[in-house]
């Protein structure tokens, strides 16, 4: 007990020693610059001066994440003089725009004091690559598809794709090659170096005229005149039916088919001559049946849907034709989709196998 209360009263003595100190920074802030992540582990000197008329000293500092880490002068600082704190930041895996804050505890004032570096961490290719894979030259992606996923027909949709400059100069990434559905545009318009961007896809469905899965690619470029770069965006435009009554819903068109695949005639391995198939389709409801679409990814399947709509009772159909030349040899198995105005099955898959022998 004696050991604790001597403790304390030393304690007391050395804040009461201290308490008429000042302390004043030369600076709070500390700005690197944009620097690489293979440079060696960066450090700020912060300078602390004594202009009080007592003895003060550095009690803590503490940093608010790992990659910071302070030193200070412990000793005493006597009136007239100054202490250093130096902080030291690792870089090594954070490529990007930082900012950390060292709080510091003098016995000149009980309030913390804030100390602040920052910078921008131009990253080297592993850790770049991690997180951004996609290579555009300077501008890095985060990924190699805009996937704006599903969008209503005469409706529009935003979607976003993050960017990062790897290069020691600002950069302004440019897009070419924009079908007349898609505007495209990054946040901020000037990339420093070491920064991130934000690429705004705007996806207007009511320019579009298409139905179903909807692919196309555009051009993007770190600065003006430099590289060229594909970049595909791919989207799915469905019909709304949120707003139909339920008298709407129960006279709705309803698609049937006898069969949910299409079985080809055997393909001789000599021929070249395409082989056509057809599926009847039958509107089982009252308003007219329209296929909206119906087509095949595979390019060795072209598809021809119904024109005009489909009387309530009444059947069309829809022609597949498959192209030898496409596929020269083996088992044939592929699919088509089919996006009519059917609220209850929009969108319908239809396997198409055969065999070339």
């Amino acid at each position: 007990m004696k050991l604790i209360i001597s403790a304390i009263l030393a304690i007391a003595t050395l804040t009461a020693a201290y308490a008429e100190g000042g302390a004043r920074w030369m600076q709070t802030t500390y700005d690197f610059g944009a620097f690489r992540e293979d440079s060696e582990k960066t450090e700020a000197i912060f300078r602390l001066v004594n202009d009080g008329p007592d003895s003060i000293a550095i009690v803590s500092a503490s940093a608010t994440c790992g990659c910071t880490v302070p030193y200070f002068d412990k000793d005493a600082i006597a009136p007239g003089d100054t202490a250093s704190v130096r902080v030291v930041y690792n870089p090594e895996g954070r490529p990007g725009r930082f900012e950390k804050q060292v709080y510091v505890r003098t016995t000149a004032t009980h309030e913390r004091q804030k100390l602040t570096i920052k910078g921008v961490v131009i990253g080297n290719d592993k850790t770049v690559g991690h997180f951004y894979p996609v290579d555009a030259g300077k501008l890095k992606l985060r990924n190699g598809l805009a996937m704006l996923g599903r969008v209503p027909a005469g409706h529009s949709k935003t979607e976003f794709l993050t960017g990062y400059n790897q290069s020691a100069d600002t950069i302004r990434p440019v897009f070419t090659e924009l079908p007349p559905y898609l505007s495209v545009k990054c946040s901020p318009e000037a990339v420093g170096p070491g920064d991130m961007t934000t690429i705004e896809f705007y996806f207007k469905a009511s320019q579009c005229g298409e139905w179903g899965i909807v692919s196309d690619s555009i051009q993007v470029a770190a600065n003006a005149g430099e590289e060229k770069h594909w970049l595909p965006v791919v989207a799915i435009i469905e019909e709304d039916f949120s707003g139909l009554t339920e008298k709407q819903r129960a006279d709705a068109p309803a698609l049937s088919m006898p069969s949910d695949r299409i079985e080809l005639a055997p393909v001789p391995l000599s021929s070249t001559t395409p082989v056509t198939a057809t599926l009847k389709v039958t509107n089982t409801g009252k308003d007219p049946l329209i296929i909206r679409r119906a087509y095949s990814q595979d390019p060795a399947v072209t598809v021809k849907a119904p024109e005009g709509k489909i009387k309530g009772g009444k059947d069309g159909e829809i022609e597949v034709t498959f192209d030898p030349t496409s596929q020269p040899q083996g088992v044939i198995n592929t699919k088509m989709v089919i996006i009519s105005n059917d609220p209850k099955v929009p969108t319908r898959t239809v396997r198409i196998i055969g065999v070339r022998q």
